[in-house]
């Protein structure tokens, strides 16, 4: 089985992401900050920047490195999500344990072109982020393919 990068697209994604978060922290800082006297604006400034920088500059990296350990691959037995920066994770699905399919696009997603699958069995959701809506779309009509062969085939296996 190939495995297959996300769409570049995700980089970006996962950067705006970021980036939304960052600014809500910065208006709450703010906010913060104009609140109190200036004695204690000074006392506190300099022990929240330096956190608040090194915080700033991991999540404007990470995205790109998230990227670069994500990968996933399909055929009519398995479905296969690697990713993971610090933890790798290696999810195999059997798609004969696959229950529901689920395409899911936010406003962002929608903005950048890209799609998310929710793989669904009895266990639990397992996710894949980022690919481009014509993949997804692809990707489940071929799963769904396997599905329906497999149960036409247990289905003619019961009759016999």
């Amino acid at each position: 089985m190939n495995l297959n990068k996300l769409d570049k697209r995700a980089k970006g994604y996962w950067l705006s992401v970021n980036l939304f978060v960052v600014l809500i922290a910065v208006i709450a800082l703010v906010i913060f900050f104009l609140s109190i006297d200036k004695q204690t604006l000074k006392a506190v400034l300099l022990p929240v920047a330096i956190p608040s920088g090194i915080l700033l500059l991991l999540l404007i990296i990470f995205p790109f490195i998230k990227y670069h350990f994500y990968s996933y691959g399909f055929n009519e037995k398995h479905v296969v999500i690697n990713y993971g920066v610090i933890f790798k994770h290696r999810i195999t699905i059997p798609v004969c344990q696959i229950q529901d399919l689920h395409i899911v696009e936010g406003p962002l997603m929608m903005l950048f072109g890209l799609s998310g699958i929710i793989f669904s069995t009895a266990g639990s959701n397992f996710t894949l982020p980022a690919i481009e809506k014509a993949n997804a779309k692809q990707m489940v009509s071929a799963i769904e393919e396997y599905l329906i062969t497999r149960v036409k085939e247990k289905s003619n296996e019961e009759v016999l």
